[in-house]
C-alpha cells in the first residue's frame, strides 16, 4: 500500500512502513471488535464507476461490541 501523503522518491517519509503498518493493524481491530452492519433503510450499496473520489451517499453502518464489556473501559452502548 502506498499513500500519496508519505510523498515518494528519496525526500518521502522516513515513517511511512510503521505509519501503514499502524493503519492496518488499527483496521483489524476495529474489524476483530466489533460486529457491523449497514443501517436499516440503507438499500443496496452501489458499485458503479465514477470520476469522482466521492461517495454520492455516504455508507451508514451500525456497530455494536463483540468482545466481553469489560475490554471496553470508555465505549457505553
Amino acid at each position: 500500500m502506498r499513500f500519496i501523503s508519505f510523498g515518494t522518491g528519496r525526500r518521502g517519509c522516513v515513517g511511512v512502513k510503521v505509519g501503514t503498518t499502524m493503519m492496518v493493524i488499527m483496521l483489524a481491530r476495529f474489524l476483530q471488535a466489533f460486529n457491523w452492519k449497514l443501517d436499516p433503510g440503507f438499500g443496496l450499496l452501489s458499485l458503479e464507476e465514477d470520476d469522482a473520489m466521492l461517495m454520492a451517499k455516504p455508507l451508514l453502518l451500525s456497530v455494536e461490541p463483540r468482545l466481553a464489556p469489560n475490554l471496553y473501559p470508555k465505549f457505553r452502548p
